[in-house]
């Protein structure tokens, strides 16, 4: 038997009961059961958290005995128009949003040591536009860098990796060797959250930024990071 209600305008509604629904579906058996629908979405309880991955990407930076100033971009190319941002995937749907609550890093001389030890800090952006730079205007490996107004609007997270956080395979905080290791949580905060609506895309951009004097050694040094991601 229905039943009758009136909604917030007066008008009359009705709602079926479970009979209702039966006599409608016809006789329900085995053979005949009760159609039920799902409906798909991405939608879930929790919304943070939902999904936990890691994002990874890098670059290797040219060999050079140029000394890095404070400020100085690291990056994969000295030809400026050469040079490519990181791109880590990091929303599980287009325009979906999460939170990162840490990264890593591992540095890798492509021979002998990475004396002396750097510090340098992981930007992240919202790729909204051109931002930070469009395809072949970013500045070249060691040039030196300042954020726009633009560029500041859409910056998610400042991930610093400390001279003295560094492991090498030893277990010091020397450069002695061609290897280095160090995790970094989000600071000041416990978590950099992020929203790519309406952006339709699922990654972030990336750059490199020196937070002090580097005299890096001269050969080819690989960065390879990894963002610790909680999904909605």
């Amino acid at each position: 038997m229905s039943i009758i209600v009136k909604d917030a305008t007066g008008a009359n509604v009705t709602i079926k009961t479970i009979d209702d629904l039966l006599d409608d579906a016809g006789a329900v058996s085995e053979g005949s059961p009760l159609p039920v629908s799902v409906q798909g979405g991405s939608s879930h309880m929790g919304r943070v958290g939902g999904t936990t991955r890691r994002a990874a990407d890098g670059f290797t930076r040219p060999g050079d005995a140029t000394a890095y100033s404070a400020g100085d971009l690291i990056a994969n190319s000295q030809t400026a128009t050469e040079v490519t941002p990181l791109v880590f995937d990091v929303a599980r749907l287009p325009s979906g949003s999460g939170r990162i609550s840490g990264a890593t890093c591992v540095l890798e001389a492509a021979s002998g040591s990475l004396a002396p030890l750097p510090q340098f800090d992981l930007l992240l952006f919202r790729p909204q536009g051109n931002i930070p730079y469009g395809d072949g205007l970013y500045p070249a490996d060691n040039a030196a860098w300042s954020l726009t107004a633009a560029q500041m609007a859409q910056l998610v997270a400042v991930i610093r990796f400390s001279d003295l956080g560094w492991r090498n395979r030893q277990g010091g905080n020397t450069g002695s060797g061609p290897l280095l290791y160090q995790t970094a949580p989000i600071s000041p905060r416990q978590f950099a959250p992020f929203d790519l609506a309406p952006l339709g895309v699922t990654h972030l951009r990336g750059l490199v930024q020196t937070t002090a004097a580097w005299a890096a050694p001269n050969v080819g040094i690989t960065f390879d990071f990894t963002l610790d991601v909680d999904q909605d």
